[in-house]
């Protein structure tokens, strides 16, 4: 948690910023529906705004698209049952979430993120159960303008949060298409209390964000719609080619991501992008409206904080009313009962996906849900959350204790910071960590140069496309650890497995506990060692299982670490035999129409993300997608043919935690693979050379000169 003097100065930002947009006429508020009010938490969490807006701060300043989806997510919260967090939860066994009903499934995975994010830091602060997170839902929205240009404003606090989500039904009426006209949203928000100036000034968030092509290109195909500006719908087609690509374009070609009145002078032009925004500026009712907001910003900001204000207090829920949810994605009672869901699909929807719908096997895969999402018996406690593999003699997880007691905090602390810049070195250091443990055990091999008389293991195909910004990590990170600790003291292959836990965590994995002590090997394996510790992409799993049983790892060791693939990109040629010159029978159709417009040709030197679902989450959606038959690799997809890891596949999918209890453990295996130790190897005081002394005379570095395919690890 940030100091309370940063804290303190978000909250004069804040003020600042208020008096610079808030004119008299912009304090204008609606009637506070009954149980809200402006101070509500000035008792019992007093820096609550502050804490939401400094973490904003730095968070959109990293991603400025943040803000239009935490826009958005409040607006297709409260338009939906309420403002009452409903958005949030996650599917039960049995229903399908508000989260998955079509209008919802292009809300950005990183708006849901930031409320969880914001949930623990409110937490810390102010304790359990203390602010709601339809109230965090509302704050982030209203800083989220804030930071993007617009309007301050002061937001009603109070609400509970629902137990229960919309169904798919409620959310589709709720929610009008891009494609209505402006008299069926006036009387859509007429049941909410909202009228013509609510409905202009709302959709005046459009002026930041983006749009996929489907929900316009309508208004293109077949003919350009009379409505759109000729060059407008030219452009759009340079994005749009022809019907339902999967592309994305801003919704304000003027100031995207600036929270300004440009949306209304779009109108003007007719470069409007759905027709329920064009529709504004040709409806009677709308257009004067539309017309007074293009030519005075003020006028704008002072209608859309009446607004959404007013929105934001739609069917609330207040007093002994609802609950304030521990976790913002489960409702207390069913956090109480460990019975969430993390699969994107019901039990029915991938057997149908499966085209396996027939009642035998719904029966089975229901009963198996039903095994896996039973209580504990009596006595288990949390032993899965804890268990550890045994420690090979001369490693421990105390061995920096007296000689580099910092050493954790300062990797953790680099990785959290790298990655934040780089979403993708989460992926890359973790790939480093299995590709040097794999080939000659753990001990840094795989970050030694060639040398004179042979390349070095980063040399060999498999291991040509390991990023070189996660090489370059792990020197970063020594070259802090001399400067906390002193020259080898801390060992680059204790580096690698130490960046590799951390990067599942900030990535938002397990957190598990690295036993230390390893020490780095003074030589590199050879290219066909690596070459047969690294099993290519279109293994199958009994080679895999072979593979892996000569460093005593088994089929729940290959499909949870397997798991690691839920991160990270992979190359076309990797994959690409599943795709031509016929399509493996294996893979889901539509998926692999996807994945041939990213890979349309044999040869292509494209990447795509190994988890379609959340390709920078570390989470289970791998599984479900290998459940659904969109597993990339060969080596991956056929985890759930083969009988020996098919049921742990299942279990997985349907279980995230059981997937990180076992990830952890495997890890933990994995991470002591021929461990040097002792008077073992050395330290190395440079990870990517000998120590000196132990470099033969005439070594030379090698380059890496052209990348191949990517393997399995």
């Amino acid at each position: 948690m940030a100091s309370r003097t940063s804290a303190t100065a978000g909250m004069l930002l804040l003020a600042a910023a208020a008096a610079l947009v808030c004119s008299s006429a912009a304090a204008r508020m609606p009637p506070l529906a009954k149980g809200l009010s402006l101070g509500y938490y000035d008792a019992s969490c007093p820096q609550a705004e502050a804490v939401v807006f400094e973490f904003l701060q730095d968070a959109i300043a990293k991603d400025v698209g943040l803000a239009a989806a935490l826009i958005r997510l409040h607006f297709h919260d409260c338009f939906v049952q309420g403002c009452d967090a409903s958005i949030l939860l996650d599917s039960t066994p049995t229903e399908k979430s508000e989260k998955l009903a079509p209008p919802n499934k292009t809300l950005r995975k990183s708006a849901f993120d930031a409320i969880d994010d914001l949930r623990d830091l409110l937490d810390r602060e102010c304790g359990d159960t203390v602010v709601s997170c339809s109230d965090i839902v509302t704050l982030a929205a209203r800083d989220s303008v804030l930071l993007a240009g617009g309007p301050w404003y002061d937001v009603p606090l109070g609400r509970h949060d629902g137990s229960s989500f919309a169904s798919e039904d409620a959310v589709l009426s709720a929610l009008p298409s891009p494609d209505s006209n402006v008299t069926t949203l006036l009387e859509a928000l007429g049941k909410l209390k909202l009228d013509a100036h609510d409905l202009v000034a709302l959709s005046g968030a459009h002026t930041v964000g983006i749009a996929h092509c489907t929900s316009f290109d309508k208004r293109l195909f077949p003919q350009v719609d009379p409505t759109m500006d000729k060059w407008f719908a030219g452009h759009l087609k340079v994005t749009c080619p022809v019907l339902n690509t999967n592309d994305t374009t801003v919704n304000d070609i003027r100031t995207p991501n600036t929270f300004d009145n440009k949306y209304y002078v779009d109108l003007q032009n007719r470069q409007g992008l759905f027709t329920s925004d064009q529709g504004l500026f040709f409806n009677a009712t709308t257009k004067p409206i539309v017309t007074k907001f293009a030519v005075d910003q003020s006028a704008f900001f002072d209608q859309y904080v009446y607004s959404v204000v007013k929105m934001g207090m739609i069917e609330v829920l207040t007093g002994s009313q609802g609950q304030i949810r521990k976790r913002c994605s489960v409702s207390n009672a069913a956090a109480a009962g460990d019975r969430a869901w993390s699969v994107v699909e019901t039990v029915a929807e991938a057997a149908e996906s499966l085209e396996m719908a027939s009642a035998t096997t719904l029966v089975m895969l229901v009963a198996a849900v039903a095994c896996l999402c039973a209580p504990a018996a009596a006595g288990d406690g949390n032993a899965d959350a804890t268990r550890q593999p045994p420690v090979v003699s001369g490693l421990s997880f105390d061995f920096y204790r007296k000689s580099c007691p910092k050493a954790e905090s300062v990797v953790r602390k680099f990785v959290r910071d790298a990655v934040r810049k780089d979403i993708g070195l989460a992926a890359g250091l973790l790939r480093l960590h299995f590709h040097d443990c794999f080939v000659q055990g753990c001990d840094a091999s795989v970050l030694l140069d060639g040398s004179a008389t042979g390349p070095g293991e980063r040399q060999a195909p498999p291991n040509l496309t390991l990023r070189p910004s996660a090489f370059k990590a792990v020197n970063d990170i020594r070259d802090r650890l001399e400067k906390a600790c002193g020259a080898t003291v801390v060992s680059c292959s204790d580096i690698l497995a130490l960046a590799a836990r951390d990067s599942v965590v900030v990535s938002g994995g397990p957190e598990y506990k690295v036993p230390l002590g390893r020490r780095d090997s003074a030589e590199f394996a050879s290219q066909q060692d690596v070459l047969s510790g690294l099993p290519p992409p279109t293994a199958a799993v009994p080679a895999l299982l072979d593979a892996l049983a000569k460093i005593k790892l088994d089929a729940t060791d290959l499909v949870a670490l397997s798991g690691g693939h839920t991160v990270g990109l992979a190359h076309c040629s990797s994959f690409e035999g599943r795709l031509f010159p016929r399509r493996d029978p294996a893979m889901n159709t539509t998926f692999a129409g996807r994945l041939r417009r990213t890979c349309p040709a044999a040869g292509t030197d494209r990447r795509t993300p190994n988890d379609v679902r959340t390709p920078n989450v570390f989470d289970n959606m791998y599984y479900v997608n290998l459940v659904n038959r969109e597993g990339l690799f060969t080596s991956d997809q056929d985890l759930f043919a083969d009988a020996a890891t098919k049921p742990i596949v299942e279990k997985f999918a349907a279980d995230e935690k059981a997937f990180f209890d076992q990830f952890a453990v495997s890890m933990v295996k994995m991470g002591q693979i021929s461990v040097l130790t002792g008077s073992q190897g050395q330290v190395r005081r440079n990870c990517s050379a000998r120590n000196p002394g132990t470099v033969a005379a005439g070594d030379l570095p090698w380059s890496v000169l052209e990348v191949a395919d990517s393997f399995v690890f």
